[in-house]
This record gives structure tokens, C-alpha cells and sequence, in this order.
């Protein structure tokens, strides 16, 4: 929190949140919600529930302040120290 906004896969829809309203499918047009907040924003606004809503054709143009976490559900076997 705090260095990205972090892009997500999700359709920007308005709450109330419902599984089965299409917002998970993502097709490829439209905006999608971008969570959190980055080092331009204000520190009132540096919160993880922060949702921003961006076209997803500007993640191929690039933004300094938007990014992506890596992440497994895969167990990956422990780690060699």
C-alpha cells in the first residue's frame, strides 16, 4: 500500500458485489478496478479498500503509479535458507 495501485481482473461494476453479475469475465473492453493506493495519492487515501475503476487498454500504455502483485495459490514446498 502505498507504492502501486494494483490492477485487477475484475469488471468495474457498482456495489452491492454479486458473483454472478458478469464482473469476473473479463473480456478485454471496458474498465476494470484498480485497488489500493501509490505514491501520488494523498496519505488519507492510502488505504487497501481504495477502488479506482481504468480502462484496461491504459495498462499497455503504461501508468507510473498502477502495477500488479504476484501471487500462487500453489503450494510451493518449502523454502532452502
Amino acid at each position: 500500500m502505498g507504492n502501486l495501485r494494483e490492477w485487477t481482473a475484475t469488471v468495474f461494476r457498482p456495489y452491492p458485489y454479486r458473483h454472478d453479475d458478469g464482473r469476473e469475465r473479463f473480456t478485454g473492453a471496458g474498465e476494470v478496478v484498480v485497488r489500493g493506493g501509490s505514491h501520488d495519492d494523498p496519505g488519507e487515501t492510502l488505504r487497501v479498500t481504495t477502488r479506482r475503476r481504468y480502462a484496461r487498454r491504459g495498462a499497455s500504455a503504461g501508468h507510473h503509479f498502477v502495477g500488479f502483485r504476484c501471487a500462487t495459490s500453489e503450494d510451493l514446498g518449502e523454502v532452502s535458507r
